[in-house]
């Protein structure tokens, strides 16, 4: 052995807080549903309403959609969505109804059909 030589290795303790170690940043927005209209298997929820909570004002949003079967959605009003299964990621389809001062708010409605009996969806949001 060689005196006071570096060991072959080094050891590298890291520690994180936050998302930058995985954790979930909390969501930026609420969602809230109206009160819903539906027959046999369809539906329609006509104002849907998300709200900036971040603290910050936003310049996108997405919210997710949960039922309890996959819904086959037929009408929407200002948004992007996205359908996997049970659940529809929604978001802002243009920059103006994407921004979002503290506290602001966009509604927009949202209907479809499904392959069940009607079961109210959650409402996340992201």
């Amino acid at each position: 052995l060689i005196p006071n030589a570096r060991p072959p290795y080094i050891e590298v303790k890291a520690t994180c807080t936050g998302s930058a170690c995985g954790a979930a940043a909390p969501p930026q927005v609420t969602c809230e549903l109206g009160q819903a209209q539906h027959w046999g298997n369809g539906f329609v929820y006509s104002n849907v309403k998300v709200t900036n909570v971040s603290g910050a004002p936003i310049t996108g949003w997405q919210v997710l959609l949960e039922f309890a079967d996959p819904p086959d959605l037929w009408g929407s009003s200002g948004i992007d969505y996205q359908v996997n299964g049970n659940q529809v990621i929604a978001s802002n389809m243009y920059e103006w109804n994407g921004n979002l001062g503290i506290g602001a708010s966009y509604q927009f409605s949202v209907g479809g059909n499904l392959t069940g009996p009607f079961v109210p969806p959650t409402c996340t949001g992201l």
